[in-house]
């Protein structure tokens, strides 16, 4: 397969699920414009929830960085919220099963720390053969 395979097109709301990674109280004061990162990640949380798109949200360590921050918690279903060791969240144990589950074979990605907990999970996203698209 080569990289233009890897893709059937557009997003499409019927086929994605949404992840958002990370945004968390002790997280987003370093990330640069982070007020325009959670109305941004807002936005798109409004967004698939007018579309039916289903939303799994993740906190890295919160105890300690803390709980996802009031703006977007409050968007969630909290019982949809996955707590994380690992930078990716395909190292929770049972994700992948998880959104397997939901029979779509898409994932729209937002969130922070790009460098890491992004990355990690995209490629662990596409290795259990998801298409992928990050925000």
């Amino acid at each position: 397969m080569n990289e233009t395979d890897r893709h059937s097109g557009p997003a499409r709301r019927s086929l994605s699920t949404l992840i958002a990674l990370d945004l968390q109280e002790r997280l987003l004061p370093v990330i640069t414009d982070n007020e325009q990162v959670v109305k941004f990640a807002g936005r798109i949380l409004r967004a698939a929830d007018i579309l039916g798109v289903p939303v799994v949200a993740t906190e890295q360590y919160p105890k300690g960085l803390g709980r996802t921050v009031e703006a977007i918690r409050a968007l969630l279903d909290t019982e949809r919220i996955r707590e994380k060791l690992s930078f990716g969240c395909c190292g929770i144990d049972g994700f992948v099963n998880e959104l397997q589950g939901l029979g779509r074979s898409q994932v729209v990605v937002i969130g922070i720390e790009a460098h890491v907990c992004v990355q990690q999970t995209v490629l662990g996203l596409l290795a259990a053969g998801f298409e992928v698209y990050v925000c």
